[in-house]
């Protein structure tokens, strides 16, 4: 998001806040979709209405990260609802301070917290505008090419497979059950020794390297898929010992194999989703 504003924000603002952004003590968080949009955020309907020097801002946003902790939104608007969606968007930095901006915490599955985002009639000076009235796609499309890069990056060494941190939960999981193996008893002798168990482990192994070693965007699918599926064949490994949380009697890592399970249901619903308007 920096980049953008950097390279699009108005001069005054951009001086004033980066050495906040260097400091830690101002920070962004993305405003893109919207409850009813999905994954389509050219589709936005939050809307900026200008009046003088100031805009008018009303809408809603969802999956709002980090909001609880951020001073401004990178919020993509419409200002033109005459022109093709791609064409009638503008960007804005919201200071989460304004009169009117609201969020409401959304709790998930894998035990963190997005948040639901209320903008009512929110004034925001014009200094706000990052990049041209209506051409917020193109401004959007910095931070989204750098998150989604599927081409040329320029180092292979910096991110070698973007799986292999989805799939981190699983390889934890997959040392607990190892070690819970030695002792854990299977007829004649510990789980350790059972060949289809073993078998298991290294099917599970093999994934999770072919995740780490998938470049790019479909490295984050690989490793999104990788977990889902691993943690399902690890549970059938196990039996209901892995599925214990944290603090139950007979947990298997302290639960971690339970919470990883959860965790990946999220990994699920941001990079497997299939084929998504803004990569377009």
């Amino acid at each position: 998001m920096w980049p953008a504003v950097e390279a699009s924000g108005d001069p005054g603002l951009r001086d004033e806040l980066k050495p906040q952004v260097a400091r830690g003590t101002a920070r962004l968080v993305l405003g893109y979709t919207e409850p009813d949009g999905g994954s389509d955020i050219a589709g936005a309907k939050t809307r900026a209405v200008r009046d003088g020097d100031e805009w008018v801002i009303n809408g809603q946003k969802i999956f709002t990260s980090n909001a609880q902790h951020g001073q401004y939104v990178f919020l993509i608007t419409r200002t033109d609802p005459t022109l093709p969606k791609h064409k009638g968007l503008t960007m804005f930095l919201v200071p989460t301070s304004s009169p009117g901006f609201e969020r409401q915490p959304l709790p998930t599955i894998g035990d963190e917290t997005t948040n639901v985002s209320f903008y009512s009639d929110i004034r925001l000076p014009d200094r706000y505008r990052i990049g041209e009235v209506n051409n917020g796609w193109s401004v959007l499309h910095g931070p989204l090419d750098a998150e989604h890069h599927l081409g040329e990056h320029q180092s292979k060494l910096e991110e070698v497979g973007p799986g292999g941190n989805i799939v981190r939960n699983l390889a934890r999981s997959v040392d607990a059950a190892l070690d819970w193996a030695k002792d854990a008893p299977d007829g004649n002798g510990p789980m350790i020794a059972d060949e289809a168990f073993l078998a298991g482990i290294g099917h599970l192994l093999t994934e999770m390297e072919g995740s780490a070693c998938t470049p790019t965007a479909m490295g984050k699918v690989k490793g999104s898929d990788t977990a889902r599926l691993g943690f399902e064949e690890l549970i059938d490994l196990i039996g209901p010992a892995a599925t214990l949380p944290y603090g139950a009697e007979g947990t298997i890592g302290d639960g971690i194999i339970e919470f990883g399970h959860r965790q990946a249901q999220q990994e699920v619903r941001l990079f497997s989703a299939g084929p998504v308007d803004h990569l377009q």
